[in-house]
């Protein structure tokens, strides 16, 4: 189109919008003019050399314009509405990848195209708290200017920049500190009762609510499993979980309204205290106080009537219930974004049939975040489609990244099977990471792995056009799959020459593979360092270096333990001697030890049988 006749506020959104999509075209005849209406939803209309645009908020118009400049011709009248009033996605900034200023800033853009109402962000200490110099010290925790600078940069496009903090469990990083010692009762749990527990969580509250414009929150409270079972019991004797949760609740509650904030919290410590036939018969102690949200959070299933009993037991304790799905990126390096299309199409369909009205897309970053944070993109066009329903196309999202959703979507097959299986497994981490003498990860290597390596390497290859805006991405997987294709069957590659006596297969694994390997690693850490320091800050990242120099010195290691057998100084390789067991973390009955639906991302746990930290 030829240009656009509009207000400053609306010129503002179209100069921002302009750094992720070209929205003019001169060789258009047509004139765009919006105009603000009171009814929910957009329209888009072609009358005479104009083409209209309404909307009733700046992520309506924004989707709009995606909209429109996606579309091949405007004839009739389009018009689009989200079935969730409140529909927005949650970034993890906990899990040592804190995203800078700047890349919190495309995500809302990318958020207001795809018409996301709100962008959280999950601060379990990488806030920074006044007078609390410990408090998320050396974490790359957000400032209060940096956290005033993005809700300000937020409201250009009516998106809320909304705070998931944690007021009970999840708090690990700080337990380290002797400051924080007396507000812990297990774990990372804060001790419940405590005039230390109640100072640090109103201080939480209160930053929050002077940071924020918005006046919703995620107060956290969730997987609290040994809450009240630490120092609780010694200060108070037993007393039931349900009933102190009761009360730090309350306590909690008292705060958000004092500080004028709406809460939402995680509801599984209900479910995790009651059985179900309690929870149906509105027992007291059970029952969500007045004044809470409370979010059913499940990103596990594609079966419709599993989401379904889930939300009749929410219900069952209230009527204000709300849903977070995922977009996982929480199992390694790569997404996996069709199993997350479809387990989130399954239940923004459930939602809808329970008139839901909050429906929240979670970006985790479990275990070190080494997934981009840009690598769902698919997962998160695809579940505005399905809550918007106004059918955009590929051409949409191909005009955001340079890219189709369906070659984007080969980022998936970094880990293998992902065409042939509905679940998901993070297969790339964990064969990278396992040793390759104690083999915990080998008896699920099946014969054609290298093979799926091999085809998933030639599709991203592919994906690697010209206009592709997130070429990076796509560099990293294809580095990391050379490594994989050596890495993946090497530990089996040593045991059948050492069990068959091939010394001379030993000497080349020695001299020729493991140095190859190594030289592989090096190559996929360059470019994974850039990726990471372009879009988060520094901290964080020395984890993935020490991850990454173990590796190579454990590899070092091997090859000269193999040199001392295959010369003769050693009568034999001790770990390979005992009887290889197969893989057994997970129970066999549930699969659990077939790679295509493995999914297993402790990095401590993977690297060793042995103790870590």
């Amino acid at each position: 189109f030829k240009g656009f006749i509009c207000h400053e506020d609306e010129g503002q959104v179209i100069k921002e919008i302009e750094k992720e999509i070209t929205v003019t075209d001169e060789k258009s005849e047509a004139f765009v003019e919006f105009f603000k209406k009171n009814k929910k939803g957009y329209s888009i209309e072609k009358l005479d050399e104009k083409i209209i645009v309404g909307y009733s908020d700046r992520t309506e118009l924004c989707r709009a314009l995606l909209k429109l400049i996606s579309a091949e011709e405007i004839k009739d009248k389009t018009e689009g509405e989200k079935c969730f009033s409140d529909f927005g996605i949650m970034l993890d900034t906990s899990r040592n990848a804190v995203p800078k200023v700047e890349t919190v800033k495309k995500m809302i853009r990318l958020c207001a195209l795809m018409g996301y109402k709100f962008v959280g962000l999950y601060m379990e200490d990488t806030l920074k708290l006044p007078d609390e110099p410990y408090w998320g010290y050396q974490r790359g925790a957000y400032t209060c200017e940096e956290i005033k600078e993005l809700d300000c940069y937020a409201k250009i496009f009516d998106v809320e920049l909304r705070p998931f903090v944690q007021t009970l469990a999840h708090i690990n990083q700080v337990v380290r500190y002797q400051r924080y010692k007396e507000a812990i009762d297990a774990d990372d749990i804060f001790l419940i009762g405590d005039k230390e527990t109640e100072r640090i969580i109103d201080k939480i509250l209160k930053t929050v609510s002077l940071l924020f414009s918005t006046r919703k929150i995620n107060i956290g409270m969730d997987e609290a499993y040994l809450v009240g079972r630490g120092r609780y019991i010694d200060k108070n004797g037993y007393r039931p979980r349900a009933k102190i949760m009761r009360e730090h609740l309350n306590m909690v509650l008292e705060k958000c309204k004092k500080y004028n904030l709406n809460p939402q919290m995680w509801g599984d410590m209900f479910f995790d205290f009651a059985p179900p036939e309690a929870l149906l018969d509105k027992e007291h102690d059970y029952e969500v106080p007045e004044g809470v949200e409370i979010c059913y959070w499940d990103y596990y299933s594609t079966d419709s009537s599993h989401y379904e009993k889930r939300l009749q037991a929410h219900f069952a304790l209230t009527d204000k219930v709300a849903f977070a799905g995922g977009a996982w990126k929480w199992s390694g390096f790569a997404p996996h974004n069709k199993f997350s299309t479809e387990a989130n199409r399954v239940a923004v369909e459930t939602c809808k049939k329970f008139d839901i009205d909050s429906y929240t897309v979670t970006c985790w970053g479990d275990n070190g975040a080494e997934c981009s944070t840009f690598a769902v993109l698919p997962t998160l066009f695809e579940t505005a489609n399905f809550v918007y329903g106004d059918g955009m196309t590929g051409e949409a999202f191909k005009a955001v990244t340079g890219i189709s959703i369906s070659d984007f979507n080969r980022l998936d097959d970094v880990n293998p099977y992902m065409e042939k299986n509905a679940s998901h497994n993070n297969a790339c981490k964990y064969l990278l990471f396992e040793d390759i003498l104690f083999g915990t990860f080998d008896s699920c290597v099946k014969e054609d792995t290298v093979a799926e390596f091999e085809t998933a390497k030639e599709k991203i290859q592919n994906a690697l056009t010209g206009g592709n805006k997130f070429a990076d991405l796509f560099l990293a997987s294809d580095k990391l799959l050379e490594v994989l294709l050596i890495k993946a069957t090497l530990g089996l590659d040593i045991r059948k020459a050492y069990e068959s006596g091939n010394k001379q297969k030993l000497k080349e694994i020695s001299s020729e593979t493991i140095p190859e390997l190594i030289k592989r690693i090096d190559d996929y850490y360059r470019i994974f360092k850039k990726q990471w320091y372009s879009e988060n800050k520094q901290n964080g990242f020395e984890v993935q270096a020490v991850r990454f120099g173990g590796l190579k010195r454990r590899l070092e290691d091997v090859s000269e333990t193999i040199d001392e057998y295959v010369e003769g100084k050693a009568n034999s390789i001790e770990v390979l001697e005992e009887k290889r067991q197969d893989f057994a973390y997970y129970d066999y009955d549930l699969g659990h030890d077939d790679i295509s639906n493995l999914n297993y991302n402790l990095w401590s746990n993977i690297v060793s049988p042995a103790v870590i930290g």
